[in-house]
């Protein structure tokens, strides 16, 4: 099992890798402890942490529509590849984000 007792398929974990190595390659986005460790380091306090994720598979599914939708004008100006590659990770995080898999903050600090 990972995170939030979804069970690791091979979609999921060739999925996961797809992103690691094919979209964020070598990227680690912070936790949100260290959000908070590094803003209090700063001098800034925390004054509010909004989850994103109830609305965020929305977002991404409007994103994968509007390249579809714009799916021969994508493929000129870069390739059928890369095409393909965006719409596995924007449908792919969609259904991560449905399933309360992954998460996006938006944090308010103040000084």
């Amino acid at each position: 099992m990972v995170d939030h007792g979804l069970p690791l398929t091979l979609w999921l974990a060739r999925f996961l890798k797809f992103i690691a190595t094919e979209i964020f390659p070598g990227g680690q986005p912070p936790t949100i402890e260290m959000v908070e460790e590094q803003s209090a380091k700063t001098g800034f306090t925390l004054t509010r942490r909004q989850s994103l994720q109830p609305h965020y598979a929305r977002t991404l599914d409007l994103w994968a529509e509007a390249l579809q939708e714009h799916k021969s004008e994508a493929i000129a100006i870069q390739s059928e590849e890369v095409y393909e590659r965006y719409m596995k990770y924007l449908t792919g995080c969609a259904k991560l984000f449905r399933v309360g898999y992954i998460d996006v903050n938006q944090f308010t600090l103040a000084k």
